[in-house]
């Protein structure tokens, strides 16, 4: 039976969203994988959590796969990369996950992994739910993993007429007749991809889009042919293919009307030559040849030829690819009577204007952004930065970000000893190394340092509260071994209590001895040195006084490192007394009935106190090391190793409280070798640090600062302040790896998603997209369906 995952659903949505994914694919993997338990695990494989992750994914993917949220979000992301790898084949991917990425490793329990993910999938479109309901007619439902290959819910898909008016109709290979039935158990995604898809039908926007699409794109060939009747054929003729173009488009004009997927088509019309072959890349060569001179010109300018030459150059290019993309349109317009010649001068000439006005638009609104942007947004340049560096992964990387491990309480990473990046450790050590904001760095170390010394502090605390716990536990021993509490101490104790028969401990010490164990030389002279001492202080009856054998107990420690070649003897040389040891306590025991009961309390109280006194040891190691800026001595990951040695020689050691928070200081101090410190490049680092600067600046601005505007002499104060914004921006990112998570992968939703349209964000989503798909002249062309 399976749980109710509607507690999920935000996280499913979320997942979903990040990686442009169907929902319901990632809810059909949890129903099959773990049922929506969070706490699955599979003893076979050692596959964990809601989405069944394995040890080694979850660490590839810097995840926890027991906490159900990194569980659903990893799983998302391993998808996701599936259908990148795959070329969006939903079967491939589902498959990788079960079975990896190698296409050999897909047996018949992947195969049957695929077609219970497909069931699911289809149960959960379906329904709404997660219980699988009766099959439906395949031919009047349409195919639920038709979605998710192509990363979208079907309410997505809806929500977006662009993406619709711009999806290829079905091709008819794809559209088989319907089996009438629901996929049974085992059924693969392909053939789900090709069944159970209803018989499209074209309604009018449908038929709109491609009438205009198939207009616009006839337009470059057919202005070319008209072209050549004007130059080469007879002026009749000519006439006559100019009044047929004309003709043509004015029927065009008139069955056309002006809606949203006439102008999608339209569009598309107009991209297509210049995008899909190879016209726009020609285009574009011409445009930069001819460029190519105003731009050499420019860069002679002393003072501000860098700062317009690329303008000068893009504008000349701008002006040549207008006129010849207005001089190849076809003179659709042309009256009757009217010169043909004309009208390709008046066509030329409008996108001679239209390139070079709209390009110099662009490149003065652009230096302008470029000045703007560090002065009133510096954020959102460190931003932009830091998704170029992280790319496609950064949804992966923002959530490794949010949720760094804290190794100890107050330690707070660097973003790039979190972000294993080159980049941002080449960052963080430009700013290490600028007197501007080194200090900053040195604040964040010694705040780290400090927090170390509080957790080490806190096992360690002082000679006040060791005493006390040595107090409590000789309270609580003795209380153990008598109610009435009149012992004050243990010797004094058992010297008041009769002696104990000592003949079982010697025949246990003889059993030993005559052992494989006895040959070995440290044991054999540690038990020698035992017996000895028991029996001469045995009396003619063979009894010792407890509190004589209770010192032998406690000293058969030192005993065995007297006969040890190095002084530490081995863990089998120390069970092999146990033995013996235990029964010294049984002979102790039968005339001092509580005496295993002050052991054992005992041994309760000497946990806090072993912690403390080797914590002590630890901390008296470090103190006399310099002091930082903080006022602290300085810890680090080798001088803390070789302080802990002791405790790792100590016979009890540290309890599992305090092992904890040593683990967490040597992680913690292990982490902390990244970022700038894990730098190292080739040369001196005087050499490097003085390149640093100037690689940041044009990783962060291009290659001239901000556009090249800011390094005009009359703008280089108001270039300063910018830099020294971006510069403050930069450094709380790097210095805090949840504000990078927010710079690469915000988690709120742009204001703009909350008050613009669906169709109003669908083109504006899509505007860069088509502005650098074809020339400029050419999409100003198509102002018109």
């Amino acid at each position: 039976m399976t749980a109710d995952a509607s507690t999920f659903d935000p996280i499913f949505q979320d997942a979903a969203a990040r990686n442009q994914l169907d929902p319901a694919l990632l809810k059909a993997h949890a129903l099959v994988e773990s049922g929506f338990n969070p706490g699955a695990v599979n003893p076979d494989s050692g596959a964990t959590g809601l989405m069944q992750m394995m040890p080694d994914t979850a660490k590839s993917l810097g995840i926890d796969p027991s906490d159900p949220r990194q569980s659903i979000y990893g799983a998302a992301s391993l998808i996701r990369q599936n259908l990148n790898r795959y070329m969006g084949d939903v079967e491939k991917a589902v498959s990788a996950y079960h079975g990896g990425t190698d296409p050999s490793n897909w047996g018949p329990k992947t195969q049957a992994y695929v077609g219970k993910v497909a069931d699911a999938f289809g149960a959960i479109k379906q329904n709404g739910g997660f219980v699988p309901a009766p099959a439906t007619d395949a031919g009047t439902a349409s195919d639920p993993i038709e979605a998710a290959l192509s990363g979208k819910s079907a309410a997505s898909q809806s929500a977006d007429p662009i993406e619709a008016a711009l999806s290829a109709p079905q091709s008819p290979s794809s559209q088989n007749a319907s089996s009438g039935k629901a996929p049974g158990a085992g059924t693969p995604l392909a053939d789900l991809n090709t069944t159970q898809i209803a018989e499209p039908t074209l309604g009018t926007p449908g038929r709109d889009f491609l009438n205009a699409a198939a207009q616009h794109l006839a337009k470059v060939p057919v202005g070319v042919a008209q072209l050549a009747a004007n130059a080469f054929l007879p002026q009749s003729s000519a006439d006559a293919v100019n009044q047929a173009v004309a003709g043509e488009e004015k029927a065009y004009q008139d069955q056309t009307p002006d809606s949203a997927s006439s102008y999608a088509g339209a569009t598309l019309g107009e991209i297509a030559p210049f995008a899909l072959t190879g016209l726009g890349r020609g285009l574009k060569a011409i445009g930069d040849t001819v460029g190519a001179l105003p731009e050499m010109i420019a860069n002679k300018i002393p003072g501000i030829g860098n700062v317009i030459a690329p303008t000068a150059g893009k504008m000349t290019s701008a002006i040549a690819q207008g006129a010849i993309v207005g001089g190849s349109r076809p003179a659709d317009t042309l009256a009757p009577g009217g010169s043909f010649w004309d009208q390709k001068a008046q066509d030329a000439g409008q996108g001679v204007v239209l390139g070079g006005a709209v390009q110099g638009a662009g490149s003065l609104l652009g230096a302008a952004g470029s000045i703007v942007k560090p002065l009133v947004s510096p954020g959102s340049v460190v931003s932009d930065w830091a998704q170029r560096v992280a790319g496609a992964d950064a949804p992966q990387i923002a959530q490794i970000l949010r949720t760094a491990p804290e190794y100890v309480s107050g330690s707070v990473p660097t973003t790039a000893q979190v972000w294993n990046n080159p980049d941002l450790a080449l960052a963080e050590k430009t700013l290490v190394s600028n007197p501007a904001t080194k200090g900053t760095w040195m604040a964040r170390d010694a705040q780290n340092n400090a927090a170390r010394w509080d957790a080490l502090n806190g096992v360690a605390q002082d000679d006040a509260a060791l005493k006390s716990a040595q107090d409590a536990r000789q309270t609580a021993a003795l209380g153990a071994l008598d109610p009435s509490q009149q012992a004050t101490n243990i010797e004094d104790f058992l010297r008041s209590q009769p002696a104990a028969d000592a003949a079982p401990v010697l025949a246990k010490i003889s059993m030993t001895m005559d052992s494989s164990l006895g040959q070995n030389p440290v044991i054999k002279g540690a038990l020698s040195d035992i017996k000895s001492g028991i029996m001469q202080a045995a009396d003619k009856d063979g009894y010792v006084r407890p509190d004589v054998l209770d010192g032998i107990r406690q000293n058969a420690g030192r005993t065995l490192a007297k006969y040890a070649p190095n002084g530490s003897a081995s863990s089998q040389e120390v069970v092999a007394l146990a033995p013996v040891k235990s029964a010294i306590e049984n002979a102790i025991t039968d005339v001092v009935p509580g005496f295993k009961d002050y052991l054992g309390a005992y041994a309760d109280g000497s946990a806090p106190v072993n912690d403390m006194r080797l914590a002590q040891g630890v901390v008296d190691t470090l103190g006399s090391r310099a002091l930082n800026v903080g006022g602290l001595p300085q810890i680090t990951q080798a001088g803390l190793k070789s302080a802990l040695r002791p405790s790792l020689q100590d016979r009890y050691g540290f309890s599992p409280q305090a092992q904890s928070v040593v683990d967490g200081l040597l992680q913690d101090l292990q982490r902390s070798t990244g970022g700038a410190n894990s730098v190292r490049a080739a040369g001196s680092d005087t050499m490097t640090n003085a390149l640093l600067p100037g690689w940041l600046g044009q990783a962060l601005y291009g290659k001239n600062l901000a556009g090249g505007a800011l390094n005009l002499p009359y703008l280089k104060p108001v270039g300063d302040f910018a830099s020294k914004r971006v510069q403050s921006a930069l450094a709380d990112a790097l210095l805090n790896p949840q504000t990078m998570a927010n710079a690469i992968a915000p988690t709120t939703q742009p204001a703009s998603a909350r008050w613009i349209g669906p169709l109003a964000q669908a083109l504006a989503a899509r505007a860069p997209q088509l502005a650098g798909s074809f020339p400029l002249a050419q999409q100003l062309g198509a102002s018109r369906p």
